[in-house]
């Protein structure tokens, strides 16, 4: 997917690229924009030594985006629902003498909990391979 943009500044091999949503954004969220958001501004490799005020074609790899969507939503989806599983059967079995359902509830809830300090703890090798996800384009 390619946007255009504005460089709103340059820090190094970096550009900071400002987009402006459009009729034609949809909601796809891939730059990172939230649907009340009206502009964004992201970290670009200066691979074309653009200054501040120069409108760029960015080039985003769309794969990237939705496997990090992929992971901040749907593994603690994933967890919440293996947590329920968990408890549930642990209460079924009568192993910690509560009743099935608000185990389920207390370990779905738990579970849901350790995804989100999961992905806060590997955030950082997050952030460094989706530095590559937008490039200026040819």
């Amino acid at each position: 997917m390619i946007e255009k943009g504005e460089v709103v500044g340059t820090e190094g091999k970096l550009a900071f690229v400002k987009f402006i949503r459009t009729s034609a954004c949809g909601n796809c969220t891939a730059c990172g924009m939230t649907k009340e958001q009206k502009d964004v501004v992201v970290q670009v490799w200066n691979n074309k030594d653009v200054k501040k005020g120069d409108m760029v074609e960015v080039e985003i790899e769309t794969k990237k985006v939705m496997v990090s969507s992929a992971i901040a939503y749907i593994f603690p989806l994933a967890m919440l629902v293996v947590g329920a599983v968990v408890g549930y059967a642990l209460g079924n079995a009568g192993l910690l003498g509560m009743k099935a359902d608000i185990l389920g509830g207390i370990f779905g809830i738990g579970f849901t909990l350790i995804a989100y300090l999961i992905i806060r703890a590997l955030e950082p090798m997050f952030k460094e391979r989706l530095k590559s996800t937008y490039k200026i384009a040819d």
